[in-house]
């Protein structure tokens, strides 16, 4: 609420502001003798404090508040109408006594206003719209006991205060730009030779390769130029308001931005540079790690395609592992029984020929991808000289000392360098490659160590051992946490729910660990040999492994066809454009739409008509030209397409999402769709056009797309979406929706499939406050962990499938660092998937790494037993992601034009599609929601059991048509309402 008015109350609205206490009463009636008089007095009294100001008229005052109030007194609520003198000389006594009542003043423009002013300007900072600044004026009045001034006057104050706010900002930023970077910029926006160079450094990289490389190499020389980044920001720059700014800059081309007064115009530029330059550098770091796995791929797949190569090496390996493991450990058993049937001699002589022969097939592998890299030795040189990496590590210093060498010998044509590896560099496979012998000593192939250096640099790139200055996905791991950590380490530690001690945390998990494995002991001793569920199964040969069935699959139920009928023959088959039209007049999410200019122009019924239409049009995927022709809108498709560009931004749309999902949870019945605490994810793959560095091949759908990661929740309702690269983990997307979807939805439990899960993330969900319950792909895989070795013998129903205790040592040691870790994630000190790179398999040795991966055997092991323990939970788990896999197949219903693909190589366009799908689909949710429960009568929820309950989906689309003529009528009444 922004500025507070009088509407229709619900009755626990009623209950809490306008109940009248009996001191209240007592002192209107001591007040007032006649019953009007009473209930005027009620009446303004009750409003003034729920509103803070009087109503200016009595016809504001709803028949339902009257009649209320008038109850409670016992009097007739027709009297206030006919009876009371509203803004007579009666009404002016009682606001004068309810002022005193409410200890409040009168709004008096020369003492407040000036006070307004200063608490707005030192508090604006993260102050966007409108509306936002209206409701901090409203808590400020509210705080300091003064009355609200009238809408118009208080509008007019906060538009006041507001343009003094951004003109201060602007003249502070502006500055801080000498006379020489002013210069700089206007000739960014010059366009005297066709595209100025601010369009052409607005525009995204194009598809990943060698060509995109070099664009935006020279993006970031020319942004270079700019002396700026965003750690220079000033003070009064929030990060929101920093979003805020280059959100307006993206929607303007060059000509726009030169109409703007020059403080304006600098700051605007200002930011959005400094944005532009860390976006750049992310996308040239982004390029180089998908260049590098493309050519390591592609040699290595060459090489595979060598029958001869596969055929002698394939099939010797497991032969030279069992000689060199002869030969490491010769007092084993096995060596003993290969001594006696080879000899000493053979198997030397056998271990020498095969390790001869991995070592050509090592030497042959790095050849071929460094044939495959010619095509890209451009991008060498270019990268040296743009981007400068940084570590901290020790033992990364020799990998930069021999960047250095490359970057020493860029130029140079020669085959070989006559200087030795730096001290401490492991070329590993590539070292036979690299080194040459020459009558003068050791030289070294250049080509081949520039690939065997770009290759270690990828890996150090994806778990950050080496970061690079001025990125921010790829920045200094160290900035992603926290920095006030130790002088708010107790705050962090209460939101995470964990004890401050290492020892606390430690002995509360190893107990945990150590009950759930008696309890799926006790349960699997105890089980009959034809029961249905997981269990402990024994192979052919004797080995144990676990066991989880998968669910038999059910049939719809009857009676949820008899519901689907009964919608259907009530309400009709309904458009999905009037669905929407009926979700913002229920939700009102074009409150969350505004304009990234200046000001607005339009009405705000005209607003409502073209972001219905637009979004309508993103949604479906039909496109603005298409949804035009169609619908033939009053306004033109340019106008529709600068409507797009001012007011539809992914935040906007994951604002109006939440506000959705919030109405849907609080309408909803409970007893019919659950309380919303448990959620499923997963990802969608949607084809997409690949001119861009988001659109992937992927191999198991055969084609080129974008992976949508939704989190759906028990109720059928999406509380989250993204956007991500079909090869980028499922792990930090899975996190981030559970921890940060926004709504109301208090998730307690995840439910995901094998790629949503892992060591690390089972690590993590115990500070973060959830449960991971995945659908594991192999679980035979696993085995159970220990909390001591002296456990195993007291647990011989899982004997054969446990294996060795965790090493809580290591947990205590870096418990301080892994509790760090997790306040960042949950207070988004940096991207998700940027902090949870420094837990990957590249960085085995991070100590921080090992004990999360402790915890997460821990955690792993205690969910195992619950499957052992708890028969019906896997089947629990399975419907939960049953139903995601209902949600995703409903995209293709409501995303269906264009055969469901996004025709964009703009990645904002991308998640501008998504969003709004989204958004539509949860529209059709609400809608079947409330029919399914208008229709469900006292004798049909008789007939439903407990399984029809659970099978209950608002998720059907029998009574829906998103096709045909699209008429938007907003003054058509409501088809819920109609009936």
């Amino acid at each position: 609420m922004s500025y507070p008015v009088l509407r229709e109350f619900t009755h626990e609205e009623l209950l809490d502001h306008f109940f009248l206490e009996p001191q209240d009463r007592y002192q209107i009636s001591e007040m007032s003798r006649s019953d009007a008089n009473r209930l005027g007095q009620a009446v303004l009294l009750t409003t003034y404090r729920f509103l803070g100001y009087p109503p200016t008229q009595a016809e504001e005052i709803p028949n339902q508040l009257v009649e209320w109030l008038a109850n409670q007194l016992g009097a007739d609520p027709t009297l206030f109408a006919s009876a009371y003198g509203w803004r007579q000389r009666v009404w002016w006594r009682h606001l004068a006594w309810t002022r005193e009542r409410s200890r409040t003043v009168a709004f008096n423009p020369e003492e407040h206003q000036g006070l307004l002013s200063i608490w707005l300007l030192d508090n604006g900072d993260d102050l966007l719209t409108r509306s936002e600044w209206v409701k901090s004026a409203v808590h400020f009045f509210r705080s300091k006991g003064i009355e609200l001034p009238q809408r118009a006057e208080m509008l007019r104050l906060v538009g006041s205060i507001r343009r003094q706010f951004e003109e201060r900002l602007f003249n502070k930023v502006a500055s801080m730009l000498d006379q020489e970077t002013r210069a700089w910029m206007d000739r960014l926006l010059e366009t005297d030779t066709g595209n100025s160079n601010f369009d052409w450094l607005k525009a995204p990289p194009g598809k990943s390769g060698m060509k995109t490389y070099l664009a935006e190499a020279d993006k970031l020389r020319l942004l270079r130029e700019f002396p700026f980044d965003r750690s220079l920001c000033p003070p009064g720059l929030s990060q929101r308001r920093f979003r805020h700014l280059c959100t307006r800059v993206a929607a303007e081309d060059a000509s726009l931005m030169r109409t703007h007064p020059p403080e304006r115009r600098y700051t605007l530029l200002f930011v959005w540079l400094c944005a532009r330059k860390a976006e750049v550098t992310d996308h040239l770091v982004s390029l180089f790690l998908q260049i590098i796995r493309k050519v390591e791929r592609k040699g290595k797949d060459e090489l595979k395609n060598e029958v001869d190569l596969v055929k002698v090496y394939g099939t010797r390996t497991l032969l030279h592992k069992l000689a060199r493991a002869s030969r490491a450990r010769p007092d084993s058993p096995i060596s003993a029984v290969m001594l006696a049937e080879l000899g000493e001699d053979t198997l030397k002589t056998l271990y020498q020929e095969i390790e001869q022969e991995q070592i050509s097939l090592d030497v042959a592998r790095a050849r071929k991808v460094q044939k495959k890299f010619r095509g890209y030795q451009k991008m060498v040189t270019t990268m040296m000289e743009v981007l400068d990496f940084r570590t901290r590590s020790d033992n990364r210093e020799p990998l930069l000392k021999a960047m250095a060498m490359i970057a020493d010998h860029a130029d140079s044509k020669a085959t070989f360098i006559s200087e030795p590896l730096p001290p401490g560099f492991q070329a590993g496979a590539w070292e036979k490659a690299i080194l040459d012998q020459s009558p003068d000593g050791k030289r070294l192939r250049r080509k081949a160590l520039e690939v065997c250096v770009l290759s270690q640099l990828e890996e150090a790139l994806k778990c950050k051992d080496v970061w690079v200055e001025g990125a921010y996905r790829f920045r200094d791991p160290d900035q992603d946490l926290p920095r006030d950590w130790s002088e708010r380490r107790p705050y962090y530690y209460r939101r995470l729910s964990l004890p401050t001690g290492s020892t606390e945390f430690v002995n509360s998990l190893r107990s945990e660990l150590e009950q759930a494995l008696r309890e799926a002991n006790l349960v699997q001793d105890q089980r009959k040999k034809d029961a249905v569920g997981p269990e402990i199964r024994k192979t052919a040969s004797g080995k144990s492994h676990l066991h989880v069935p998968t669910p038999a699959k059910r049939p719809e139920r009857e009676i949820l066809g008899e519901i689907k009928d009964r919608v259907s023959l009530r309400y009709g088959v309904l458009d999905l454009l009037d669905i929407l039209a009926e979700v913002d007049r229920r939700v009102d999410i074009s409150a969350h739409f505004h304009t990234s200019g200046q000001r607005r122009i339009l009405g705000r019924e005209e607003v409502r008509r073209r972001l219905l239409l637009v979004l309508f049009a993103l949604g479906t995927n039909l496109g603005l030209q298409r949804l035009h022709s169609a619908a033939n809108p009053d306004c033109s498709y340019d106008d529709l397409r600068y409507f797009m560009r001012r007011f539809i931004t992914p935040q906007a749309l994951r604002d109006a999402n939440v506000a959705l999902v919030n109405h849907i949870l609080e309408l909803r019945n409970p007893k019919l769709w659950g309380e919303g605490t448990a959620c499923a994810s997963d990802g969608k793959f949607l084809a997409a056009w690949d001119r861009n560095p988001t659109t992937e091949w992927n191999p198991h759908y055969g084609g080129r797309g974008v992976k949508v990661y939704w989190h759906v929740e028990q109720g059928a309702v999406a509380i989250h979406s993204q956007v991500k690269s079909p090869s980028c983990t499922e792990v930090a997307p899975m996190i981030e929706g559970v921890v940060h979807h926004g709504t109301l939805a208090a998730i307690e439990t995840n439910c995901t499939d094998s790629g949503g899960q892992s060591l690390p993330a089972f690590g993590l969900c115990r500070p973060l406050q959830f449960e991971l319950l995945p659908r594991f792909r192999q679980v035979k895989k696993f085995s159970l962990n220990l909390p001591y070795p002296e456990l195993a013998a007291e647990l011989p129903a899982l004997l054969g499938v446990t294996t060795r205790s965790i090493r809580w040592d290591l947990i205590e040691e870096r418990y301080d660092d892994y509790a760090r870790h997790a306040a960042a994630i949950l207070e988004r000190t940096g991207p998700i998937e940027s902090i949870l790179r420094r837990f990957t398999r590249y960085n085995r040795p991070h100590p921080t790494y090992r004990a999360l991966l402790e915890i997460g055997r821990a955690e792993r092991t205690i969910y195992l037993c619950r499957l052992l323990s708890e028969p019906e939970l896997h089947v629990w788990v399975h419907d939960q992601l049953n139903g995601i896999e209902h949600w995703n197949s409903c995209n293709q219903f409501i995303c269906f034009a264009r055969r469901s693909e996004l025709r964009t190589n703009d990645p904002v366009t991308q998640e501008l599609i998504v969003g709004s799908l989204h958004l539509l689909q949860n529209a059709m949710v609400l809608a079947n929601t409330l029919m399914v429960e208008n229709v469900l009568d006292h004798q049909l929820l008789e007939r439903m059991n407990q399984e029809d309950l659970r099978s209950l989906t608002p998720l059907f689309t029998s009574n829906i048509n998103p096709y045909g003529d699209f008429e938007l009528d907003l003054t058509k009444p409501s088809f819920l309402e109609a009936i």
